[in-house]
């Protein structure tokens, strides 16, 4: 059904979006990442679609160019804060934790109450061993978010000053 509805209309970006997942959940990975390929042929500035190809390219190692697909979907639509907070958690994952930290601290404050922004910048710099501006950020959170067990948890993990 994906199939005939992207003969049918090849610009619906969540059928083939939805499409691509359903053919990297069935292993069929080349697929998929040539259903995105096409979307961003059809429609290069779609943030979305750039998004998807991103984390395709990252899940199957191909991080330089899923990194960079990232980056211009969080640049296409810079109001999307998990855009940027992914970015962030990849550049982190790539071992980038300078480059993590200078997007996400930009997006804590850009976006002062997301908590998945603010919970990477605290872990990131409790994982450095910078421990006061890990509890600066904790203590932001459990502000924003009193009584959430996860934050205690992390408060906990911290060392007191």
């Amino acid at each position: 059904h994906y199939a005939q509805s992207l003969q049918m209309e090849p610009n619906l970006t969540a059928t083939r979006i939805n499409y691509a997942d359903a053919m990297r959940h069935y292993g069929d990975e080349s697929r998929a990442e040539a259903l995105l390929r096409e979307g961003v042929a059809i429609d290069a500035a779609n943030a979305m679609l750039r998004h998807s190809l991103g984390l395709l390219l990252v899940r199957t190692e191909r991080t330089v160019d899923g990194l960079r697909e990232l980056r211009e979907a969080a640049r296409l639509d810079a109001d999307n804060s998990r855009y940027i907070y992914v970015v962030g958690v990849a550049l982190n994952s790539l071992g980038q934790q300078d480059a993590a930290i200078k997007v996400l601290d930009a997006a804590a404050i850009r976006f002062s109450g997301d908590f998945d922004i603010s919970w990477a910048l605290a872990t990131i710099f409790r994982d450095r061993g910078e421990t006061k501006k890990a509890r600066a950020v904790a203590d932001q959170l459990a502000t924003l978010h009193p009584g959430n067990s996860d934050v205690a948890a992390l408060l906990q993990s911290l060392p007191a000053d």
